[in-house]
């Protein structure tokens, strides 16, 4: 891809995103919305994996490639973090008011669901990475 495409289609997905509830207001166009957010994040993961010469390129930044050990943890751990936290949440009454919702619990929400997925990690999905080291198969020669 080239630099002026990857920063329109950056700056087309934000727009989408800021102007969500202007751009989708309308019945004939919401229902539209699904699709159209799935092909701008589809190519901009398209150009993540292909393009050589991107803008932001996710897979130097060594924050996020660490992170990445734990995305697994996070997919399957989420609910279980958000549960968590609303249940405390409700119980002490620190979800009463909006602003609560969204200084307190969604920070507690991402923090604890970091915190399951990295013991997930750690205690439980390296184990299972070693041992698929001695269920592969190598095959010598080539098939074709």
């Amino acid at each position: 891809f080239r630099p002026v495409f990857i920063l329109a289609l950056c700056v087309f997905t934000i727009g989408l995103l800021v102007f969500r509830a202007d751009i989708f207001a309308v019945a004939a166009v919401k229902v539209f919305e699904s699709i159209i957010f799935s092909l701008a994040f589809g190519m901009i993961i398209l150009e993540q994996n292909n393009s050589k010469r991107s803008l932001f390129k996710m897979s130097n930044n060594r924050l996020f490639t660490r992170l990445g050990r734990y995305t697994y943890g996070l997919y399957c751990l989420h609910l279980l973090a958000a549960l968590i936290v609303l249940t405390i949440g409700s119980k002490l009454g620190i979800n009463t008011h909006l602003w609560q919702v969204v200084i307190i619990e969604m920070p507690l929400m991402l923090i604890v669901s970091m915190v399951l997925a990295f013991l997930s990690y750690e205690f439980y999905e390296k184990r299972f990475l070693k041992l698929k080291d001695r269920f592969s198969v190598i095959v010598k020669g080539s098939a074709a």
